[in-house]
């Protein structure tokens, strides 16, 4: 039985024989159908059983539904009634808020993450309520004068001093230099 190139349509000998794409070619005959390329086994891809350079094989296209007055007209009644009960439910919850219940477990797990708190745990909390407590109104400066705690914004620490509006309620004295006795 000899075998024919899928080509040519010549006889194919053992020696030159390429079985791909389910048929028998001559190496010379396996060539890309668009450019003529010759093909070997790692280069060529096959579409419809025919051989195609990486370059010029063709891709399968999805074809469309055909848009039919029926098909038409189930997908407008899809799109309405998803709107419409989209909406219906919108309007329902307008205006209105999402409770979320105190149910044992959520009470729990709250008491469970306050006594994991640091804070807690090394009772900062009431140290700091404390502090707060016992902190002053406002304190008296290197003359004598009471003065209000400033911000910190208004802190200068070139002169380790406040600001001029700061330096102003402070009084005009200047830094006295030390003088040993």
């Amino acid at each position: 039985m000899s075998k024919k190139c899928a080509k040519c349509q010549k006889i194919v000998y053992p020696t030159e024989e390429l079985k791909c794409l389910d048929k028998i070619w001559h190496k010379l005959c396996f060539k890309c159908e668009v450019c003529g390329m010759t093909l070997n086994m790692k280069n060529y891809k096959g579409f419809d059983k025919l051989p195609y350079c990486n370059a010029h094989c063709p891709t399968a296209k999805h074809t469309q539904v055909a848009d039919t007055p029926e098909t038409r007209r189930i997908a407008e009644n899809t799109k309405i009634q998803s709107n419409v009960q989209y909406h219906a439910e919108f309007e329902k919850l307008k205006g209105h808020k999402t409770s979320v219940a105190d149910d044992p477990e959520t009470e729990r797990i709250r008491q469970n993450t306050q006594i994991q708190s640091n804070i807690n745990y090394w009772g900062l909390k009431e140290q700091k309520d404390q502090m707060e407590g016992k902190r002053p109104e406002g304190f008296n400066d290197v003359h004598g004068q009471k003065v209000q705690p400033r911000p910190i914004a208004e802190y200068d620490p070139l002169n380790q001093q406040h600001s001029t509006a700061a330096r102003a309620s402070y009084g005009q004295s200047q830094p006295v230099a030390y003088k040993p006795a």
